[in-house]
């Protein structure tokens, strides 16, 4: 996953969405209490400052709810890191996903789009190609060497090649000089 993922971001954000949890959840809580105890009080005093817990109330909801939705993104990141990490070539069209993710390509793309320009997930594009959506994993390039006919080509590293001349996948895994 690491070819992926910024694992020191994805950790700040796994931290940040717990504190937010936690804060939210024990926030409201507590908060809630005191907002319903002021206000079956009675006490005129009481109803002002149940509205003033009521919104301090509703921003520790707010909270809670944004942990919850940092957290969602977070288990997206594992999802696509691991079907990214599954790959053989490095071309994905997200067409492809919608069946595996349980998402529509929308959601897909502009998730992926999200954690790009957050810098989450690095190291891949997403492309049109033919009319779709093609998500290519960036890989540097070797020279290798058929095994079958010794042609010399351009194989992208960690993935499976294929020889151009005579579509042999037997290619020597060392660089040529």
């Amino acid at each position: 996953m690491g070819k992926y993922v910024d694992e020191s971001i994805l950790d700040s954000r796994r931290t940040v969405s717990s504190i937010r949890l936690t804060i939210g959840i024990i926030g409201f809580i507590f908060w809630g209490f005191v907002a319903m105890s002021m206000l079956l009080s009675g006490d005129v005093m009481g109803i002002y400052v149940f509205f003033i817990m009521a919104i301090v109330c509703g921003l520790h909801v707010w909270l809670g709810l944004n942990g919850i939705s940092m957290k969602k993104v977070n288990d997206s990141v594992y999802l696509y890191a691991r079907y990214f990490e599954g790959d053989l070539d490095g071309y994905i069209y997200i067409c492809n996903m919608v069946n595996v993710i349980g998402k529509s390509e929308a959601e897909i793309y502009n998730e992926l789009n999200n954690l790009l320009k957050e810098r989450i997930m690095t190291n891949f594009f997403i492309r049109d190609f033919n009319g779709k959506k093609q998500i290519v994993l960036e890989s540097k390039i070797a020279k290798c060497e058929c095994k079958n006919c010794g042609a010399i080509i351009d194989k992208r590293m960690y993935f499976v090649g294929t020889c151009p001349y005579c579509h042999s996948s037997d290619i020597y895994a060392e660089l040529v000089k």
